[in-house]
């Protein structure tokens, strides 16, 4: 039976519709801040003196690590850096700004954010370097196993950030997966590893001539205070060959635009050797290449063993000047080739998802960037502050939201007498939908795409004042996911975003429409086990096709969101 509380105080805790603060009064605990002074000797000796990019992965390894530590307070070790895009160079003279913090902790695991600026000191002017996400482990000295304890949460960054970790550490674990997949298909239709301004005029250069390698020894100076070696050395050390490899190529000055995820597989320690070999994989269109990076560490006599690889994306700095064609003479360098095209599709289809607010094609190799994409979009608009009240009835409330183009909306409720899981079993179910959603026509799930993530397809009947229109239809990315709260509890969440999948293309009898972001949040509110209660929040951001639907509730002319609420209110205690 519909369970209907008519006074606020029965409403649970997690009622009202909380503003969670833009700015902390006390600094976070676990936020460092770096300042580093860009002297000749950090910077590459030519006309315009910039600082070495390895010099500054350095410093951001350091500042991550004293973030990790200051939260886990144990030794931390770096453990993968996700991709980095450099926004712009940092002159000599300047001083960098590195600012890092915990966004979450998991069991033994970290992960931190590090943002870097760069300021004129004469006249204050700071630009945006680079942002960047360490992942680092917890590794007590003598061994034992850790448990860390949960990040303090209080910021609508914060609560954003930290939702969204865990979605990335997902996404970290199947990017081994979609580059196999890629790398599949590329191999399977034959798809070209020639670049497209390719000509019998390009210069030809063999691969061999731009390989470089090295060996350094690992000194107490590039150790950490564990006796391993600093993350951040590694990466400087890597950084400045890829550099040379590119300038092996070009001829010409190059610029690092950016590295693609880096894991490193294991330590190396003082006294130990360090093999880098370094080599340029592939050239693209627009002045691009790819160099890759592999490091050994080896004892004395020892045998070698991989501790990890990294791939930098350079652009010559010269717009005319016509790179050289590296030649393949070997399987290896065509293999090598061949993943360097598949990283480099999977780079620009990041790009592409993250900037695009139409529909993207769903296909196997960018699946967990569009389920990212859908998930942070429905977090960010879930913890965003300052709504607006448009009609509250009982324990119903529906708010707005706008900001430049963006316009949102949101519904809210306390549910008494069930639990979050119970009532997101049901609505994950998705064909349970036509029961209490009167204006679906039709709802079927096309294909599973993962465990957790679906395509589905969904047909709305025509509303009255858009009589004369075809009934609109759907094809969604719907996601299912349990992540864990600032406080440790449960957070259920069901989001849905539209894709175009080969499978289901525009039909003749419907006018094919597009969501931009929806979905469920739903929290338990309970103050006693033997009194269940949970929160309820429906949000979702609106475009062209789903305004109808919103446009006379936001005037105050219609009721139809609190129709459609009220009726899936009674599906849920039915």
């Amino acid at each position: 039976m519909l369970q209907m509380s008519t006074e606020n105080e029965d409403r649970g805790p997690h009622w009202a519709l909380k503003k969670v603060p833009t700015k902390r009064l006390l600094p976070n605990p676990t936020s460092v801040e770096v300042h580093e002074w860009v002297m000749p000797s950090c910077c590459f000796q030519h006309e315009q003196q910039f600082l070495r990019h390895g010099h500054l992965l350095r410093w951001m390894d350091v500042a991550a690590c004293l973030s990790a530590e200051k939260h886990a307070r144990v030794p931390c070790v770096t453990v993968s850096i996700d991709d980095i895009i450099f926004n712009s160079s940092v002159s000599v003279g300047h001083v960098v700004i590195l600012k890092a913090l915990v966004n979450r902790s998991f069991t033994s695991s970290l992960e931190v954010d590090v943002r870097v600026k760069s300021e004129n000191p004469i006249t204050g002017a700071q630009q945006d370097v680079c942002n960047a996400l360490f992942v680092f482990v917890a590794r007590p000295k003598d061994g034992s196993k850790v448990k860390l304890p949960p990040v303090a949460i209080e910021t609508e960054e914060e609560t954003k950030e930290h939702l969204l970790a865990g979605e990335r550490r997902r996404k970290r674990v199947t990017y081994a997966k979609d580059l196999e997949q890629l790398l599949t298909n590329i191999q399977r239709f034959k798809i070209t590893t020639t670049r497209r301004d390719s000509s019998a005029d390009i210069k030809k250069i063999s691969v061999s001539s731009t390989c470089v390698h090295t060996v350094q020894i690992v000194l107490p100076v590039h150790a950490n205070h564990h006796g391993t070696t600093f993350g951040g050395q590694i990466m400087e050390w890597m950084t400045d060959i890829a550099t040379i490899s590119a300038l092996r190529l070009c001829r010409a000055a190059v610029t690092l635009e950016g590295i693609q995820s880096v894991i490193f597989r294991g330590p190396s320690h003082v006294g130990e050797r360090v093999s880098l070999k370094s080599s340029v994989n592939k050239v693209f269109s627009n002045n691009r290449f790819e160099v890759g990076v592999r490091v050994e560490g080896y004892d004395v006599g020892g045998e070698p063993r991989h501790i990890n690889s990294a791939f930098y994306i350079f652009r010559a700095d010269q717009g005319d000047l016509i790179i050289p064609e590296p030649v393949i003479e070997s399987k290896v360098e065509e293999d090598r080739a061949g993943l360097a095209l598949a990283r480099h599709c999977l780079w620009l289809d990041r790009k592409a998802i993250q900037y695009d607010k139409s529909e993207v094609a769903l296909n196997p190799e960018n699946v967990y960037d569009l389920i990212y994409k859908s998930t942070s979009k429905l977090m960010t608009n879930y913890v965003r502050n300052y709504w607006e009240i448009v009609q509250t009835e009982q324990t119903f409330e529906f708010c707005k939201f706008q900001e430049k183009e963006n316009l949102i909306v949101k519904v809210s409720d306390n549910l008494s007498g069930v639990t979050a899981s119970v009532v997101y079993e049901k609505l994950a179910n998705f064909k349970n939908r036509s029961k209490w959603d009167f204006l679906c026509k039709h709802i079927k799930v096309v294909k599973p795409v993962s465990e957790d993530d679906f395509v589905i397809h969904l047909v709305y009947k025509t509303l009255e004042h858009e009589a004369k229109e075809l009934p609109k239809d759907f094809v969604l990315l719907a996601s299912k996911r349990k992540t864990q709260g600032k406080n440790g509890e449960t957070i259920y969440m069901l989001a849905f975003t539209s894709v175009t999948t080969e499978d289901l293309p525009p039909l003749r009898n419907y006018q094919r429409s597009t969501v931009l972001s929806s979905g469920y949040i739903l929290e338990d509110s309970s103050l006693s086990p033997s009194s269940p209660s949970c929160k309820l929040t429906y949000v979702h951001q609106l475009g062209s096709s789903t305004m109808p639907f919103f446009a006379r509730d936001l005037v105050g002319v219609s009721s139809l969101l609190q129709k459609l609420y009220l009726s899936l209110r009674a599906f849920i205690f039915s």
